[in-house]
């Protein structure tokens, strides 16, 4: 990729993302994007368009915000490559490969998925394409650190967690850091509402009625949250004969 000296100062004051078919990876130049980040024991070397590498120091989870569908939605960029000082690259080229097809114009490029459902989209800025990314808004430091598995389960209603697992390896769900999905955990909730009784046993004695002669009866409550028709109470009526 060649941009203008001018168009370079801006990407990096204002920490912007190119869309950019010539990259293999995503490339990010500011640790302060990274989620989750890992230190390469050896750094592995990245070719510029002259053949000239620069080092990659590790890569990791980077976590923002994309203009998707005319709203901003919290997504995940698996893979990233850290470069000190690059500028932030999206790689088409990795898109491509997971199944994006992408539509550009003179004003922008939208991407795919399955080429059905719109993605992330790029604005046609200053002779190159950027995307429409920005830093997570209004999130504390401390709130990604109390984010777990269980409370992921427990929004996703009690889900299997493999289950949870494999969507999001697979990129069926967006925003969730497979990091976060890491512990290992016993739902009590769970337990419980997967457990069964045992059978009562058969009457061995069963006297003889005709039915509304003789009714079993059972109330049950007072429960802390009424029904639809406002009842805090049920009645269970069984007639002895049927």
């Amino acid at each position: 990729m060649v941009i203008s000296n001018e168009a370079t100062t801006t990407l990096l004051s204002n920490q912007l993302w190119l869309s950019d078919s010539g990259s293999s990876d995503h490339i990010t130049g500011d640790l302060r994007w990274f989620e989750d980040y890992k230190e390469f024991k050896k750094t592995q070397p990245v070719y510029l368009t002259d053949l000239k590498p620069v080092q990659a120091l590790g890569k990791g989870t980077v976590a923002l915000e994309a203009y998707i569908n005319n709203e901003w939605e919290q997504v995940t960029l698996e893979n990233v490559l850290y470069v000190p000082n690059a500028v932030n690259l999206f790689s088409v080229g990795k898109m491509v490969k997971k199944g994006f097809t992408l539509t550009s114009d003179l004003n922008r490029t939208v991407f795919w998925a399955d080429g059905r459902f719109r993605g992330p989209e790029a604005e046609f800025k200053d002779d190159v394409f950027m995307m429409k990314f920005r830093p997570i808004q209004n999130l504390p430091v401390s709130r990604s650190h109390c984010i777990n598995a269980r409370l992921w389960h427990q929004r996703l209603s009690h889900v299997n967690m493999q289950y949870i697992k494999d969507s999001v390896r697979k990129e069926a769900i967006r925003g969730i850091p497979m990091d976060q999905l890491t512990e290992s955990f016993d739902c009590e909730d769970c337990q419980i509402g997967k457990q069964t009784r045992k059978p009562y046993p058969p009457a061995e004695f069963k006297p003889e009625t005709v039915p509304g002669e003789m009714a079993h009866m059972d109330i049950a409550g007072k429960f802390a949250t009424p029904s639809l028709g406002g009842s805090s109470y049920f009645l269970l009526i069984t007639d002895d004969a049927t």
